[in-house]
């Protein structure tokens, strides 16, 4: 998902720059139609990252409503994305900023904040990430004991 997300934003906001503080020739208008059909296809396949990633976060117990949460707030783009066609009257390079800028947040705090998932036991129940949980705390808290040990 960071792979395509990169794939998304950066083509995004590399057209941005071209429009922004490029000259107007046809060149500048194919490379900018060639680094969005980039983005478009990155944004597609982190657009459906988004349905099989996200559910190997949530315990069973909680699994579909993740993912319709997830589900809805990756439609905030897709309701969004017809009101830049009025943002490009005000400033043409907006849009592609945007919606680039906005990608590569996204995929800047996947890469930061969520785990990863392959060959690893994932909890079943709420339970279990609970207990998760305390067993991390515990393992924090033994951690800086035993560094404050070593320092002292």
């Amino acid at each position: 998902m960071v792979s395509f997300g990169l794939l998304g934003a950066v083509p995004l906001i590399t057209a941005c720059s071209i429009v922004k503080f490029g000259r107007p020739s046809a060149l500048n208008r194919t490379v900018f139609r060639i680094l969005h059909l980039c983005a478009i296809f990155g944004i597609g396949a982190i657009y459906g990252g988004v349905y099989i990633y996200t559910p190997e976060l949530y315990p069973t117990d909680v699994r579909s409503v993740g993912l319709g949460i997830a589900s809805s707030f990756s439609r905030c783009g897709t309701m969004l994305a017809p009101f830049s066609r009025v943002l490009i009257e005000y400033a043409e390079w907006a849009p592609s900023a945007l919606f680039g800028a906005g990608l590569l947040i996204s995929t800047l705090l996947i890469s930061v904040f969520l785990p990863e998932t392959s060959k690893v036991q994932l909890p079943q129940t709420m339970a279990e990430l609970v207990k998760l949980k305390n067993q991390k705390n515990l393992k924090n808290k033994l951690d800086q004991v035993y560094e404050q040990n070593v320092k002292d």
